[in-house]
């Protein structure tokens, strides 16, 4: 697979695919996030999802299943009002994407979003 080149403030940036790397450091990420969340704060984890229970457990996923299909909805407005057309299959995996950034500083997700919509359009340059 080739190199995507872009032009972000006048840098031309490559982005070479290197899947497994990013799975990893995905899988990295989760497991840094939930040890740490259990080591500094575990008595308090086991006690919210005691006085949750099962029911208020599922109520937060859904509602933050909820956030999430309303960010996307959002950006899929926003990029039909730039005129970008991308299969939703297609855009709902570059949204997801930005989030494997998270760890990061600054807007890491956002700049990587940017460049997979670039490899994904007939379009040069895409607003960041």
């Amino acid at each position: 697979m080739k190199s995507v080149a872009a032009r972000i403030f006048g840098l031309e940036i490559r982005v070479v695919p290197y899947r497994h790397r990013l799975l990893f450091s995905i899988v990295l990420t989760i497991v840094g996030y939930e040890s740490w969340g259990l080591v500094s704060e575990g008595k308090a984890v086991v006690t919210f999802a005691t006085r949750a229970g099962g029911i208020g457990i599922v109520v937060i996923c859904g509602v933050s299943l909820v956030d999430f299909s309303l960010r996307f909805t959002g950006w899929c407005w926003y990029l039909y009002t730039i005129r970008h057309r991308i299969p939703v299959g297609r855009d709902l995996r570059i949204y997801l994407s930005g989030f494997a950034l998270t760890a990061m500083l600054g807007k890491a997700g956002e700049a990587i979003r940017s460049l997979y919509l670039l490899r994904s359009t007939r379009f040069h340059t895409l607003p960041v």
